[in-house]
């Protein structure tokens, strides 16, 4: 117990850490406020309505919601509120239908032949549900209150991911930074060390975790409740929207509960994971990677294993269900192995000794003995320079090469299943420009004539015939009009603006020029290279002492600065150009790019007055995204020489950095995409370049000018 309080004392006691909880704090909740913030008047028009209908019998309260409905239909804003309320009056009003819908089903399955029989794995699993919910009786009330603040408090998954974020930090701090420093065998032959000391770590590891869950769940629920009311804890948890799976006679408060358990029991496997790769790994870079790889893994499967099928095994080691919580505590989660079901929290007991297994296994940490070579060995007596030895540190030592590597190859997977599917107005857009030509020319308007001609004729005649089969033929040709419309449109905005009479297939560009998953792959593995490089190619001589005795050489205290920043251009530089080639090779293998042509032809330039080639905006672009990767690794290169914390810029990084870009495309947010348009500026507007690129090259001329002052 002593020395788990020692553990805790130092780890909380430790400004870093600190610092790094309140940061992820704020961002998460800077996230969590803009995502509400963004629908400011629909939130006051849907508590307004609620003030009038909460007072009311469920019965009058329907009836006025049908009457504001009928007046308040049309206007968006209201409108969007009366959506909302109408899906809490329905999980009020709707759900013994919900019940009984399921028995009819379960009765209806019995009429046809394949179900019929207690054979019949789909039989019983419908038998199963069926049943369980026939048992079901609430003793909680079903009441009309809004639970729009609890749905976003329950499905704010960006509060996982920072809380991931910081397991891998803690883990850092306590274990690998302790065996690196030699600390943890010094601690072992304390009293009790070999016994106590590594379930206090783990213990002190866990715990830290826990508070911040709970911290964190209680800050969203108050933002919640500030923001949308905070509704009576007592009501069944059934009357909020998409909670009527839920089978069991549970209030709100209740179902808190069970959910923090859950969220609790989630991490308590992702620590055991995280420490055993911690012990045997002895490095953040790969704790890092492969929690990021067996959570993302299980989020890809989340939704894809359902009860009714045997993949659904799968589901037993599912972590994001269990972060989740609402999976594991319905009953459609049922899984069928060889005719026989399991309830699928049985999973808990599973996930529990695997993850026991991987505490016992971590406990003792693995040491690879050194291979010896057969024969011998002929070493160069030449005397290298620094930068030799830099490059050697960060490439083969600190496994540079390793994470360049795994950075390429993750982004030629993402290339690989990077998916171009084509609307249906893109479609018929593109058809048109190839039906029409892509110069507009004096035909131009007679072809767009006849086309509306055509489609003017389509619509008369599907008003006219009363052939079912003929209808939906002439149904089928008139979805061209979205397509032929933008046709139209680009020609006369191309036209009005005088601009190149050129149309282009805007979507054969996207890849190259827009906001893909591929490009914000290539942003989290730049920010995180940063995090994990940066800091190691600058910290790990000052941890040792080293830096003095470099500095000692001739011209060492000069140019060791600027030896290891040359090591990290070498790292980024090519990681850059290479983004770019994968790109640029999968577009042209795809399609007929033209190069020559203007970019303001392109939808996505067609407001900023570019009247250069694509071939020179691209290449012009990639070479500002390469200026940019300089700028901010000289600034991160210098803040990482004056830092005395290893893991604390990091976690840093990773926090405002990664997460923000990963969130973007999932929250409506403006300021989530900075990180990305900062390194991918294809995106950014060009005052937003010039600003940034102003402000980088002050900073970098800042920096520089102090080291030189310095020396």
């Amino acid at each position: 117990m002593n020395i788990f309080l020692f553990e805790w004392k130092k780890v909380w006691k430790n400004g870093a850490v600190l610092k790094v909880v309140l940061l992820f704090l704020m961002l998460s909740a800077a996230i969590f406020w803009a995502d509400a913030a963004m629908d400011s008047e629909i939130r006051t028009a849907y508590l307004d309505y609620h003030k009038t209908l909460d007072s009311l019998p469920a019965d009058e309260a329907a009836d006025l919601l049908n009457a504001f409905t009928l007046t308040d239909e049309t206007d968006y804003i209201k409108g969007h509120a009366l959506e909302l309320i109408h899906s809490e009056m329905d999980s009020v009003t709707g759900y013994e239908d919900y019940r009984q819908s399921i028995q009819n089903r379960y009765t209806q399955s019995q009429k046809i032949s394949v179900f019929q029989g207690t054979a019949s794995g789909q039989n019983q699993y419908m038998q199963r549900i069926a049943e369980r919910y026939k048992k079901l009786t609430l003793h909680f009330p079903l009441t009309l209150q809004p639970y729009q603040g609890i749905r976003k408090l329950m499905e704010f998954y960006p509060a996982d991911l920072f809380t991931v974020i910081l397991l891998i930090y803690l883990t850092s701090i306590v274990f690998i930074q302790e065996q690196r420093s030699g600390q943890y065998a010094f601690s072992l032959t304390t009293k009790n060390g070999q016994r106590q000391l590594y379930p206090a770590k783990f213990l002190t590891v866990y715990f830290s975790i826990i508070v911040y869950l709970l911290l964190t769940f209680l800050f969203y629920f108050v933002l919640s409740g500030f923001l949308y009311g905070f509704p009576s804890m007592t009501a069944a948890i059934q009357s909020i929207p998409g909670y009527h799976a839920v089978p069991y006679d549970w209030n709100i408060l209740t179902y808190f509960c069970v959910f923090l358990l859950l969220k609790s029991f989630a991490f308590f496997i992702l620590t055991s994971l995280a420490v055993f790769l911690a012990r045997r790994l002895n490095s953040e870079m790969a704790v890092s990677f492969l929690l990021a790889g067996f959570i993302g893994f299980s989020f890809l499967l989340s939704d894809r294993f359902q009860g009714n099928d045997s993949n659904s095994v799968l589901r037993l080691w599912n972590i994001w269900t269990l972060l989740q919580g609402k999976s594991f505590i319905r009953s459609y989660d049922l899984i069928r192995f060889h005719g026989l079901l399991v309830e699928a929290y049985w999973g808990i007991l599973l996930l529990f000794v695997l993850s026991l297994l991987c505490l016992l296994f971590g406990k003792k940490q693995y040491q690879s003995a050194k291979r010896t070579k057969g024969g011998s060995f002929h070493r160069s007596s030449r005397v290298h320079g620094l930068f030799f030895y830099e490059l050697k540190k960060t490439f083969i030592c600190q496994k540079g090469l390793f994470l360049f590597l795994a950075c390429i190859m993750i982004q030629i997977f993402i290339l690989s299943q990077y998916n171009d599917y084509f609307g249906t107005d893109e479609y018929y857009y593109q058809n048109y420009i190839d039906q029409f030509g892509d110069r507009i020319d004096d035909q131009t308007d007679e072809k767009l004539q006849n086309e509306e001609q055509r489609i003017a004729a389509l619509y008369t005649e599907l008003e006219t015939t009363e052939n079912s089969v003929t209808a939906y033929k002439l149904q089928q040709e008139l979805e061209c009009e979205g397509g032929f419309q933008r046709y139209a449109d680009r020609v006369r905005e191309l036209r009005e603006d005088g601009r190149s009479p050129l149309l282009l297939k805007d979507a054969q560009y996207t890849l190259l020029f827009t906001n893909t998953p591929l490009s914000r792959s290539w942003v989290i593995l730049l920010c995180m290279s940063f995090a994990f490089l940066v800091i190691s190619v600058f910290y790990r001589e000052k941890a040792t002492h080293m830096e003095l005795l470099q500095k000692s050489s001739l011209f060492g205290r000069r140019k060791l600065f600027y030896f290891k920043f040359l090591t990290l251009l070498l790292y980024f530089i090519p990681f850059c150009l290479l983004g770019a080639v994968l790109r640029l090779i999968w577009s042209s293998s795809h399609y007929r790019l033209d190069w020559d042509a203007p970019a303001n032809c392109l939808e996505i330039f067609r407001e900023t007055g570019i009247t250069c080639s694509i071939r020179s905006i691209f290449f012009l672009g990639t070479l500002l995204q390469c200026i940019f990767v300089v700028l901010a690794l000289l600034l991160l290169s210098r803040l990482a020489e004056l830092s005395k914390r290893r893991y604390l810029m990091p976690a840093i990084i990773l926090g405002c950095t990664v997460i923000p870009t990963l969130l973007s495309p999932y929250f409506p947010v403006a300021w989530l995409q900075i990180v990305h348009n900062l390194f991918f500026i294809f995106t950014a507007s060009v005052y937003f370049i010039s600003g940034t690129l102003l402000i980088l090259a002050v900073c970098a001329a800042f920096i520089t000018e102090r080291k030189m002052r310095n020396e």
